[in-house]
């Protein structure tokens, strides 16, 4: 039975082109003794999208990696008493890739993903950045993306 939890909490409900995408990394520890080996964040921004060919019924769909950035949380080999603990997370998203979006045409979506090595357990936790559905007809010729 893990004796350690992580949780991921983002501050804002989408991922905005140009900013920063902040979250704090929750991690709860249940050994007194816990030496962190690595504990780090992989983000991905990554687009789909599909559509139907009406004269034949071929489905088409694609997928674009548009962000992709490693972060570590703490220095290797950190001991953390039992408890609770909190590492924050920043990362610029930058002006060159599309906005977190959902639409019936696709979607750029945003995921997190932690990974905890310690001397006592293996953990991961992912988080999908949740994001705005774009319902607004004259924004569907762009696709939803929001600059």
């Amino acid at each position: 039975m893990p004796t350690t939890q992580l949780n991921v909490v983002v501050s804002q409900p989408r991922v905005l082109a140009g900013e920063f995408l902040n979250a704090r990394v929750l991690l709860d520890s249940a050994d007194p003794d816990t030496v962190i080996h690595s504990l780090t964040a992989e983000i991905k921004g990554v687009g789909r999208t599909g559509w139907v060919n009406i004269h034949t019924d071929k489905i088409f769909e694609t997928e674009k990696l548009y962000f992709h950035s490693q972060v570590a949380l703490c220095p290797p080999d950190m001991p953390i008493p039992a408890g609770k603990h909190q590492f924050p997370l920043q990362v610029m998203i930058p002006e060159n890739v599309p906005s977190s979006y959902e639409s019936q045409f696709g979607s750029v979506r945003y995921q997190i993903k932690v990974v905890l090595t310690a001397n006592t357990d293996q953990v991961s936790s992912d988080l999908l950045v949740p994001s705005t559905p774009i319902h607004n007809s004259e924004n569907a010729g762009f696709l939803g993306v929001m600059f």
